[in-house]
């Protein structure tokens, strides 16, 4: 719910996932619960990271943080979504390694914009080192 709510800017605070995985929200109109497939294609890409993330520190609790991996995770976002998603992203990042894997200027841009501190690696199309 947390990081739901950070990244939709407070629209979606609570999110519920079943033992079959399925995710669902509390709507903020009309206080019911609704499934996250009736939500428009941004809200259900943020809600689906915010539920990838929370999993993840489930499945680290009590251990050291393992690293995050995201490949494009932001990729469908509008410029809003992503720095919201990139915000929430840059402070799981101070307790843990993020390997943001992109192809896109804008996810390098808004990194470089909202973290403290990114090691920013690109490769050639050959997937060389252009260092």
């Amino acid at each position: 719910g947390e990081l739901a709510g950070a990244m939709t800017s407070g629209r979606y605070g609570e999110v519920m996932i079943d033992d079959d995985f399925a995710v669902a929200t509390r709507s903020p109109e009309s206080r019911s619960i609704v499934p996250i497939g009736s939500l428009s294609a941004g809200a259900r890409d943020q809600l689906y990271l915010a539920a990838r993330l929370a999993m993840a520190d489930m499945l680290a609790a009590g251990g050291e943080g393992v690293p995050l991996m995201l490949d494009d995770s932001l990729v469908e976002y509008d410029l809003e979504r992503a720095r919201g998603a990139m915000a929430t992203i840059a402070a799981i990042a101070a307790s843990r390694q993020v390997l943001l894997f992109t192809c896109h200027e804008r996810e390098i841009e808004l990194a470089g914009e909202i973290a403290e501190k990114v090691n920013l690696v690109a490769l050639d199309e050959a997937g060389g080192r252009q260092d």
